[in-house]
């Protein structure tokens, strides 16, 4: 017996179910009864040649074949399970669009792949903190179970591999074959191998690491709908990149012949926004009149803004970018230790610009700390919209100590963040530097200034340099 996961496509997309696939046997005047989740079923074996598949409730305890009525096959009852694992009491099941072959739905994943989309289910009494390295689309629960679409990046850290590895119990295996989505950037997982896109004339996709001879120049992918058949080559071989035209067609299916494990199947989606014509992430900058300066991530004269700032020359105002955009952050100190955000669009919009949304006020605080210090490595990567590598330009040569916070503070100023609404909170649990430095760019309400007095007089005991201006907040 098998358990598989369907997911619901359309109108109802989002919706998920589990059935339990029972193998074939010869018509024979029996039946039997199966406990799929705490309620029996019983199935006439008379209409099984061709196996069966039955809804079954999502439950922590096995689904099993309670007993047979009849003159069962004799070679059925011989060979089939009695027992098929039903969903875990600790962690998440995993199911995925691997080894899928010509059934429906999706089967339970043996190991995590680099690079791939999986659907993570597990019981809602959980309360699980993601890795900030994983793209996660949630969908909708069901039972008192929750499912996730859960994206591993391709180079996971040792942390996100950890975490992955406790919370599934699978091991997180080298990247296989995949198709990813490079535009337009305003996409999402609908479904494991599913992807809903904005209204866009055309679609640009990678192929990774494709099977093929070793005189072939790169691979050749297909893409299907209801009307054509169409293929193309690539001259690259991995990754190789694809743009497929929309001929009026909003559904349609690419993938390699002969590999369904790789297929991805595209539909336009009407509630993901609206496209913008020319979308970018900006930094903005001022310079000492006090005029505003503003270089997009993919343009060359961003290098020397950001040197600039390092010179004191500029200052950092604010990153912002198109609603829905995602980014990572990753920094290096003089002492080798690194630190990695995930940097997504918050809800506020920029005045400037009424297309653009604003970071996140404490993520921006960190980015405009580390942009403007020469002693740390700083990468943006927000993909197709731009990438920005700066190294350090003023290596520490007497080292402070690090400095740390008891845990006991340490939870206490993440506490005091969370009654401030201030987003990114648990990105900043890791560091207790970008705690700090959140907490003193954090504006309280009158109300709180006793309880952040008493909480910036225990952070400047434990070493950390924090100021109070004019009104008696911190600066």
């Amino acid at each position: 017996m098998d358990l598989r996961l369907l997911i619901k496509k359309g109108q109802s997309a989002g919706a998920w179910w589990l059935e339990l696939v029972l193998p074939p046997c010869r018509a024979c005047h029996a039946s039997v009864k199966l406990d799929v989740g705490g309620r029996v079923q019983k199935l006439d074996m008379r209409g099984m040649s061709s196996g069966f598949r039955v809804m079954a409730e999502p439950t922590k305890n096995d689904y099993r074949i309670m007993s047979f009525e009849g003159k069962p096959d004799p070679s059925f009852v011989a060979g089939v399970a009695r027992t098929c694992p039903g969903l875990p009491a600790l962690g998440a099941a995993a199911f995925t669009a691997i080894g899928r072959g010509t059934e429906t739905g999706f089967p339970r994943a043996q190991s995590l792949n680099r690079g791939e989309t999986y659907a993570l289910v597990w019981a809602a009494s959980e309360n699980p903190q993601f890795h900030e390295e994983l793209v996660v689309d949630w969908l909708k629960p069901r039972q008192g179970w929750n499912l996730a679409l859960v994206s591993v990046p391709e180079a996971p850290s040792d942390a996100c591999i950890s975490w992955l590895e406790a919370f599934t119990q699978l091991r997180v295996m080298p990247a296989a074959p995949a198709i990813t989505t490079i535009w337009p950037f305003l996409s999402r997982n609908a479904s494991i191998n599913t992807v809903e896109y904005i209204e866009c004339d055309a679609i640009i996709l990678a192929a990774h690491r494709m099977p093929g001879g070793p005189h072939d120049s790169g691979p050749t992918l297909q893409a299907v709908n209801q009307h054509d058949r169409i293929a193309a080559t690539a001259p690259d071989r991995s990754p190789a990149l694809f743009t497929v035209i929309r001929a009026g067609s909003d559904e349609f299916r690419v993938g390699k012949s002969g590999f369904p494990d790789v297929d991805k199947f595209y539909s336009k989606s009407t509630s993901l926004g609206r496209s913008f014509e020319h979308p970018t992430v900006d930094l903005h900058f001022t310079d000492e009149h006090g005029e505003r300066l503003v270089a997009s991530l993919h343009r060359r004269q961003i290098h020397s803004y950001v040197m600039a700032a390092r010179a004191r020359e500029l200052h950092f105002d604010s990153l912002t970018m198109p609603r829905g955009a995602k980014g990572t952050l990753e920094v290096v100190s003089a002492s080798g230790h690194k630190e990695y955000h995930r940097l997504t669009s918050s809800e506020v919009l920029a005045n400037h610009a009424p297309q653009a949304c604003q970071l996140p006020s404490a993520l921006n605080s960190l980015l405009k700390h580390y942009l403007a210090d020469p002693q740390f490595q700083l990468y943006l990567d927000f993909g197709g919209l731009g990438r920005l590598a700066i190294g350090a330009t003023q290596p520490l040569t007497n080292p402070t100590p690090v400095l740390s916070l008891e845990r006991s503070l340490r939870l206490r100023l993440l506490s005091f963040l969370s009654q401030l609404n201030v987003a990114g909170v648990t990105a900043l649990s890791g560091s207790d530097q970008a705690l700090v430095s959140a907490f003193g760019a954090s504006v309280p309400r009158p109300e709180l200034l006793p309880h952040y007095r008493q909480l910036a007089a225990a952070v400047r005991a434990c070493g950390f340099d924090l100021r109070y201006s004019g009104n008696g907040v911190l600066r």
